[in-house]
Parts: C-alpha cells; sequence; structure tokens
C-alpha cells in the first residue's frame, strides 16, 4: 500500500520510522518529545505532535481527496497557532 512505499522512501532519507498503535502512550509521547522533525498522514497519530518540543517542525500528509475538507478541518487548529 501507499503507506508502506512512504515509509521506505523516509527510511532511506534517514527518518526512524515509528508506528504508533506497536507502541504504549507513554512511548509514543517519548519519541515525538524526542524527535527533531515530526512527519505522518493526516489522522489521530499526528495528535501527539503536542508533545513536540516548541519549533519542531510538524509535516503532515494528506491524501489529495482531502484537500478542499482539511481548510474546514483545520480552521480551528490554524486559529489557535496563528496560521
Amino acid at each position: 500500500p501507499f503507506e508502506l512505499e512512504l515509509e521506505d522512501h523516509f527510511r532511506r532519507q534517514g527518518f526512524l520510522v515509528v508506528r504508533g498503535w506497536e507502541l504504549s502512550v507513554a512511548e509514543q509521547v517519548a519519541r515525538v518529545a524526542a524527535s527533531s522533525i515530526v512527519v505522518g498522514m493526516s489522522g489521530s497519530a499526528l495528535h501527539n505532535a503536542v508533545f513536540a518540543p516548541m519549533a519542531t517542525p510538524i509535516v503532515e500528509i494528506l491524501d489529495s481527496r482531502e484537500a478542499a475538507f482539511r481548510q474546514r478541518r483545520h480552521a480551528v487548529q490554524d486559529a489557535l497557532c496563528e496560521l
């Protein structure tokens, strides 16, 4: 599937690929807190980005079919982050 191709791509670029569902909540928080960049598919897995250090780049990968929906869905988060 597409996600596996993305994982392989990011591994080749030197990223550590983490599958949150394989970790405890504490382990997920620790991994994100130690990250210098967080990249992930749009969805609940990126909610842990709130535990990333300040100014950590967060890259959200969207399904192109969701582009119009994204603007409405993230309006509150964007406003809170003053984006």
